[in-house]
């Protein structure tokens, strides 16, 4: 299970929305590739973490995205400049 703080719930909320926007991919196909449901999905981008969300999802982000988990949870990738940025 992952314990996470408030800020790193918020960064991967963001990241993994807005990756999966930026690649053009449903919500549908990335919650395939994830493994997971949808409203799973749609939890996660929300920031709401299921309580049984495996860390098993974060490490499929991080292989499919090629971004580590440090990046995911720890700062937001800027929209404008499709660079990471802190906070």
């Amino acid at each position: 299970h992952i314990h996470a703080n408030e800020d790193a719930i918020q960064c991967l909320a963001h990241n993994v929305s807005y990756l999966r926007k930026e690649l053009n991919i449903s919500k549908n196909k990335m919650a395939e590739i994830l493994g997971i449901g949808v409203k799973t999905l749609t939890k996660i981008e929300q920031g709401i973490l299921p309580p049984r969300l495996s860390v098993k999802v974060l490490f499929k982000i991080r292989q499919y995205f090629g971004i580590p988990v440090s990046v995911l949870v720890g700062r937001k990738i800027n929209a404008q400049t499709k660079t990471v940025s802190e906070g």
